[in-house]
């Protein structure tokens, strides 16, 4: 096993906790139709409350505090789950 191997499996194990934040694949497979469909698309698109929550967090804050505030969020839910 990799040394990450028990970290991994409890965050992946907590993901069906988020799914409703998560896009929803019936709104994705509209989007991805509706985009195939058009002449010219646009470089990025979000679906989902989380797209939109990376994109905002991004373009307010540096790039060394975001990755500083998930090595924090996931160190910690791998930590819960482990209890």
């Amino acid at each position: 096993h990799s040394p990450h191997y028990n970290a991994a499996s409890r965050i992946e194990s907590a993901m069906p906790a988020f799914d409703a934040r998560l896009g929803n694949p019936e709104r994705v497979a509209k989007l991805l139709l509706s985009l195939c469909e058009r002449p010219r698309i646009g470089l990025r698109y979000l679906i989902g409350m989380d797209a939109w929550m990376i994109h905002t967090v991004a373009r307010l804050i540096p790039d060394s505090w975001r990755v500083g505030i998930l090595r924090f969020v996931y160190g910690r839910l791998a930590r819960s789950k482990a209890n």
